[in-house]
C-alpha cells in the first residue's frame, strides 16, 4: 500500500521537477539552496500527499516549493550569509569557454549571450519577491493565471496587476528612461 503511494506520488510530481526548481531558484536566489528547497518540498509533499485532493498537480506542488522558498528566505534574514567568492567572473568566463571549446563556436559571442541574459536574470531578481514569483511563474514557466492564483494563494486580479508592476520593473531596469518594450 505504502510503495503503491509513493509510486503515484512520484509520477505527480517527477514532470514538475524543473518548474519547481527554477521557481526555487528565482525565489532564493541560489542554485545550492534552491535544490534544498526541491527537497525539503519533496519530503513535505510526500508528507500531505494524503491531502491532495486532485486538480493541477503542478499547482499544487509549486505551492509547497513557495512555501519552503519563503521559510528559508525568513530564515536567511535572520542569519545572513556573507560571501567569501569574489572570482566570480572569472570562473564564468573560464565555464564559458570551456563550453564553447572544440565546437565551433566564438567563446566572445557566448560571453555575449551570457551577458545578455545576466542582465535580465539581475532585472528580474531585483523585483520584489512577489512580483518576481509571479513573473517567473508566468513569462518563464508558462503557467496560466489561474494556476499562478493557485500556487501564490492570491486573486486572480492581484496576479494581473503583480505581473504588470513585475514587468514594468524589469522594462525600467533594462531600458532606464525608456517604453517597456
Amino acid at each position: 500500500m505504502d510503495s503503491t503511494r509513493n509510486a503515484r506520488y512520484t509520477a505527480l510530481v517527477s514532470a514538475e521537477l524543473p518548474a519547481a526548481y527554477n521557481l526555487a531558484r528565482w525565489l532564493v536566489r541560489d542554485s545550492t539552496e534552491a535544490e534544498d528547497v526541491v527537497q525539503e518540498a519533496l519530503v513535505r509533499g510526500l508528507q500531505y500527499f494524503d491531502g491532495y485532493r486532485g486538480g493541477s498537480a503542478r499547482s499544487w506542488f509549486l505551492a509547497i516549493v513557495r512555501n519552503v522558498a519563503l521559510g528559508a528566505l525568513g530564515t536567511k534574514r535572520r542569519h545572513p550569509e556573507v560571501s567569501l567568492d569574489d572570482d566570480a567572473s572569472d570562473a564564468l568566463m573560464d565555464e564559458l569557454a570551456g563550453q564553447a571549446g572544440g565546437i565551433g563556436v566564438d567563446p566572445a559571442d557566448v560571453a555575449g549571450g551570457e551577458h545578455e541574459r545576466e542582465i535580465l536574470r539581475r532585472a528580474i531578481g531585483a523585483l520584489p519577491t512577489d512580483q518576481r514569483a509571479v513573473v517567473v511563474l508566468r513569462d518563464i514557466d508558462g503557467l496560466g493565471y489561474r494556476e499562478i492564483a493557485e500556487v501564490l494563494g492570491i486573486p486572480i486580479g492581484t496576479v494581473m496587476s503583480r505581473l504588470s508592476r513585475g514587468r514594468d520593473g524589469v522594462a525600467a531596469r533594462l531600458n532606464p528612461g525608456g517604453e517597456r518594450p
